[in-house]
């Protein structure tokens, strides 16, 4: 954890721009943004996450501070992005993390081809960060390309834990509670989530990693998906061991899918 003096700053001078300079416009979601920030002190460029909104009442500061808590617990792995500090001012949670210049996403549809190897090497750096996350008892809920950040070493990073819950103090979910519900298998709705919920995420996800298809949200071919259908035409794109693999992810009854160190077991003996 980055620690700081925290005189120098007045009010008219945030915390934030007193320590943080050259800001750049990262990213946009829906409840926050990301900006490219450098440390006056360190000369180290991080991202900086800010919600949007400010917040009003005690329930709301609880619930962004939820994200901050899952992260927390989730530190000291290479494949979980590296949170360097946090702090609250005007209303706003700032999240001072590593800075990754890319996501899957980006590189799913920015970029024509993904060697094999590199394929291989994205795969293996998720199933071995969710395993991690899961040996913790936490259950990530939102697995999908834009939450998957690259660095510039190729290494993959999991990140907001926005919707991140306790696999032990898991409660039932409700549907409003699920921000891409074609990421995630219907057993979730209405029944007290598993590990299992990241697994089938995590597969439709690599799916679409490595066919650069976009997962359909509904209609005949997302029915498919659902009950671990991949169509022929996209098998022969994909080697026989992701194929079985995502098989292994996507299965219809939960109690069958592997767990994450199972499946980095597996992709390991293909390497």
């Amino acid at each position: 954890m980055v620690k700081y003096e925290m005189g120098g700053y007045s009010d008219k001078m945030t915390f934030f721009k007193y320590y943080f300079i050259e800001t750049v416009p990262f990213g946009n979601g829906n409840f926050g943004i990301v900006l490219k920030s450098k440390c006056k002190t360190e000369n180290v460029e991080y991202a900086i996450k800010i919600n949007k909104m400010s917040v009003s009442s005690q329930h709301q500061k609880d619930e962004l501070y939820k994200e901050v808590q899952m992260l927390q617990i989730c530190q000291g792995h290479k494949n979980v992005i590296k949170l360097y500090n946090s702090f609250e001012q005007c209303g706003k949670i700032y999240q001072q993390l590593e800075f990754c210049s890319k996501t899957l996403w980006d590189i799913v549809y920015k970029l024509e081809f993904i060697p094999n190897d590199l394929l291989h090497s994205y795969i293996i750096d998720m199933l071995d960060g969710t395993a991690y996350i899961h040996s913790l008892n936490i259950i990530h809920m939102d697995l999908k390309l834009e939450n998957i950040l690259v660095s510039s070493q190729n290494i993959c990073k999991i990140a907001d834990f926005g919707l991140s819950i306790s696999s032990i103090r898991a409660q039932q979910t409700e549907d409003d509670d699920i921000e891409d519900l074609m990421y995630h298998r219907m057993e979730i709705l209405g029944e007290t989530p598993t590990t299992a919920v990241d697994i089938f995420a995590l597969g439709l996800l690599i799916l679409e990693l490595v066919t650069d298809i976009d997962i359909p949200s509904n209609g005949r071919q997302f029915n498919k998906l659902r009950k671990k259908i991949i169509p022929k035409k996209l098998k022969h794109n994909v080697s026989k061991c992701i194929v079985h693999l995502i098989n292994n992810m996507i299965c219809v009854d939960k109690d069958e899918r592997l767990s994450a160190v199972n499946l980095l077991k597996q992709m390991n003996q293909t390497k």
